[in-house]
């Protein structure tokens, strides 16, 4: 069963919505242009806009049906909506926020403060959302969308006014809570790599229609997500691991590939708290991949990996090369190089990248 189906279609002045979407996924990404209609397919799951015709249904259950006059109120639709600037109640300390989500819930004692626990909130449910950080106030936001007995959670840009750290320390939060939590998720970012971080699993959204959801590698295979222009700045390989060793004092440590346990890569951390067993998520930019006809001996990079390319294809001014090592690598190199290596589906190559062109996130 579908968590969500979406068949929809609003027209407000000259913008036309039209959906013919169904999502299985338990998280699931929105990407596209500014203007594209990602918050008003948001706003049509959680009932803050009524469509003009069609029907949406939410784990089965019908919120909206322009034949049989159904339509659901936002209060009833146990839909938590996360906005991108937080929305907590400024007169209420963190406590207060989060308890007035569960004021229509029973025997919610336990489910607070597994919340508060997950997200980290229990040094703060006395302070008031003026004295908390950007990145604290949308954990709070997190929480109490949590704790209104939802159904489905929807966030609306999330990340978009927070710095870099902040902005990983909630998408730390966020994967804590696909990790812990059995609740679906629908994501708009319009940045790709934080979408990354969280789902491979994409609706692209252009002019107000929807193309049906693929993973990220599959939208890189078919094109697709680069007739966005503007929009891919470069090609993020994400990756799921676990820390297999670990040696600060040299600097280095060792991950495991969830997907594929035998294959290791190098990556460079000081921190004493990468022990063995803890997992991680990898970031790796295309443009930092070089491709060799053979493995190199005697260089600095320790990330050498032989595969086979499945894919390569001119984008603007640039190739985009898919290898299968294994795990799939996403490079992109001048159309000069390709020429010179000589790339096409089937041939073995192989892909060099230093450990410190690797980013980690917890």
């Amino acid at each position: 069963m579908a968590i969500v189906k979406i068949h929809a279609e609003l027209t407000r002045n000259k913008f036309h919505f039209r959906s013919d979407c169904e999502l299985h996924s338990k998280v699931t990404g929105i990407f596209g242009p500014s203007g594209s209609g990602k918050t008003t397919f948001l706003h049509l799951l959680a009932g803050l806009q009524k469509p003009e015709k069609g029907n949406i249904q939410v784990n089965g259950h019908t919120l909206f049906n322009s034949d049989n006059k159904v339509f659901v109120p936002a209060h009833r639709r146990k839909v938590g909506y996360v906005f991108q600037e937080g929305r907590v109640f400024p007169h209420m300390n963190v406590e207060r926020n989060l308890q007035y989500a569960m004021r229509k819930m029973e025997d919610s004692k336990s489910l607070f403060y597994e919340v508060v626990e997950l997200l980290e909130l229990k040094p703060f449910l006395n302070y008031m959302p003026h004295h908390l950080s950007g990145g604290q106030n949308q954990r709070v936001a997190l929480g109490r969308a949590l704790l209104s007995n939802s159904q489905l959670l929807l966030l609306d840009e999330p990340f978009t006014a927070l710095d870099f750290t902040l902005k990983n320390q909630v998408i730390t939060f966020i994967n804590r809570i696909i990790s812990h939590l059995d609740i679906p998720m629908i994501i708009v970012s319009h940045d790709l790599k934080d979408l990354l971080m969280l789902t491979q699993n994409l609706v692209l959204m252009n002019q107000g229609k929807t193309e049906p959801p693929e993973t990220y590698l599959e939208l890189i295979r078919k094109q697709k997500l680069l007739e966005l222009n503007g929009l891919i700045s470069n090609y993020y390989n994400i990756y799921d691991g676990t820390i297999a060793e670990s040696d600060p004092s040299k600097g280095l440590a060792m991950v495991e590939m969830k997907n594929n346990p035998q294959l290791r890569l190098f990556i460079e951390s000081d921190d004493t708290s990468l022990k063995k067993g803890v997992q991680i998520k990898l970031a790796l930019r295309g443009a930092d991949v070089a491709l060799s006809s053979h493995r190199i001996d005697d260089i600095s990079i320790r990330n050498q990996l032989e595969g086979t390319i499945e894919s390569v294809f001119q984008h603007k001014n640039h190739m985009v090369c898919i290898v299968n090592c294994g795990i799939h690598i996403i490079t992109r190199l001048t159309i000069e190089s390709a020429k010179k290596l000589t790339l096409s589906p089937g041939k073995k190559t192989w892909c060099l990248f230093k450990s410190l062109a690797i980013e980690t996130y917890r």
